[in-house]
């Protein structure tokens, strides 16, 4: 049987007052390669890419102290308020929608009628 346990999330701060994050969330790690990081760093230093992805090309096994230092950038962000910890423990649901965007436009479609 599975076992379920709450988390203490680590979010960024300003998700907590409503400001907009979309400038440091990304894309999974697997997809993104050294352009398309740069660019997210280059809007936004705090995107979570600079922690998620410190090696490219994704899944490739890059020097210890890279990770090291995207620890250390993890750790500094805590530190420094950017990211904080939500006190009271919580459950996440995520729901994945593989179909392409026709099939759930179809989808919607047939459950309106």
């Amino acid at each position: 049987m599975a076992k379920l346990e709450a988390l203490n999330a680590v979010v960024f701060a300003n998700a907590q007052n409503g400001t907009e994050i979309s400038g440091q969330i990304c894309p999974p790690y697997d997809v993104l390669d050294e352009g398309p990081k740069a660019k997210l760093l280059a809007a936004d230093p705090h995107n979570i890419v600079a922690v998620d992805l410190p090696v490219t090309p994704p899944k490739t096994l890059g020097p210890d102290s890279a990770y090291d230092n995207a620890a250390q950038l993890y750790r500094q962000w805590i530190e420094e308020k950017s990211l904080s910890t939500i006190t009271t423990p919580l459950f996440l649901s995520m729901n994945n929608d593989l179909r392409s965007q026709a099939e759930v436009m179809s989808a919607a479609d047939l459950s309106a009628h």
